[in-house]
């Protein structure tokens, strides 16, 4: 599982040793949780994966709304990171279509990276190697989002 961040501001510092560190502040965290399918190739052995995202919220229902009645306000936090993975690419003829559908980007981006770059430290423990192990393709308009995702 990943936090994809929304919104907020970044701030950097230096720890004792000269690590560069990256603090998110007022940001809203949504969880990518990660759904592996295998896909057969044509005409081989090969197994191709296939990763899929769900949106999830980080934070539970809010009980003291549900039990004071308010229902929807409980589950809003829920709802609004549930949206981002329900259905994709809605329509964008309006501002909340086009939101949605640059979060639904953004998401499946940033999650992607962050796996990718998780997985890379913990085998190899550096990124100075990750040119050498990965590609990465991009073959439409919104993995271009993934250029600024250099924290991952």
């Amino acid at each position: 599982t990943e936090t994809v961040r929304f919104g907020g501001t970044i701030e950097t510092y230096r720890d004792f040793d000269g690590r560069n560190i990256i603090v998110y502040k007022d940001c809203t965290e949504v969880l990518a949780v990660p759904m592996d399918m295998n896909i057969a190739g044509y005409e081989t052995d090969h197994v191709n994966i296939l990763r899929l995202w769900s949106a999830q919220s980080p934070v539970p229902v809010d009980m003291s709304y549900y039990s004071s009645g308010e229902y929807l306000k409980a589950v809003e936090q829920q709802a609004n990171a549930e949206v981002i993975s329900k259905i994709l690419y809605p329509a964008d003829n309006h501002y909340e279509g086009k939101s949605l559908r640059l979060k639904q980007q953004y998401f499946m981006v940033s999650a992607t990276c962050q796996s990718v770059v998780r997985k890379h430290k913990a085998e190899f423990g550096t990124l100075r190697n990750f040119h050498e192990k990965h590609v990465i393709q991009i073959n439409d308009t919104h993995p271009t989002l993934g250029h600024p995702r250099a924290d991952a």
